[in-house]
């Protein structure tokens, strides 16, 4: 079977690479733009580094992506702008990447591999604030701000391009992931930055009553 994992140096497609990794006979490519900005880089990849196939390549390339697509079973597009704070300040950034990257993808997979199972890394904060404790599919979607409303925008690409072109799409919402090969930074997500203070013994500050709650997953 073979695997492309599109954003798979990032924090949750390494996991997802060494996850693939554990499978029986799976050819696993993975692109990675390495984008600076985002903190990106090859150091957690590397242990596996000679299981895989590595290109560095933004999916908004199409010349790059329309070679990279073909002859794939599963594709997983892991890639994002996933910082909340730099989708306000660079709110352009955010959609060419969020919408337009997704968009690009694909329409590289309708045109040129229809038979590929799709699969996007989507974040439940496209919902806006929780009006349950226990969050499903059938709940409202009021997002916050640019990049929860994006990630939204895409997920309904992936549903339009199912009931349209036929395409084999799966969308998955995650919330607040921690783990291995995490990006220890505030804007990254606030369960792995209080982790990170606490190995360095800082202090971690906690604004409001302390009281608030968070689903997280691992």
């Amino acid at each position: 079977m073979k695997i492309l994992i599109i954003g798979g140096a990032g924090f949750l497609g390494t996991n997802l690479v060494n996850r693939c990794l554990a499978e029986q006979n799976v050819e696993v490519t993975v692109m990675d733009s390495l984008d600076p900005h985002l903190h990106a880089t090859t150091r957690n990849l590397q242990p596996v580094w000679d299981r895989i196939r590595f290109i560095r390549g933004d999916m908004r390339d199409e010349t790059l992506l329309a070679e990279t697509v073909q002859g794939q079973d599963i594709i997983f597009n892991c890639a994002a702008q996933t910082s909340h704070p730099l989708s306000i300040q660079y709110p352009l950034l955010d959609a060419d990447i969020n919408c337009l990257g997704n968009l690009k993808v694909l329409e590289a997979i309708r045109l040129l591999n229809r038979n590929a199972t799709v699969v996007y890394t989507s974040s439940s904060t496209v919902i806006g604030k929780a009006e349950e404790p226990t969050v499903n599919e059938d709940h409202g979607e009021k997002p916050l701000e640019i990049y929860s409303a994006n990630k939204g925008v895409a997920e309904k690409y992936y549903r339009i391009y199912h009931t349209l072109h036929d395409l084999k799409t799966v969308v998955l919402r995650f919330a607040n992931l921690y783990g291995p090969y995490v990006k220890a930074y505030p804007e990254f997500g606030f369960v792995n930055y209080f982790l990170q203070l606490a190995l360095e013994n800082k202090t971690i500050e906690i604004f409001g009553t302390g009281q608030q709650q968070r689903n997280i997953m691992y």
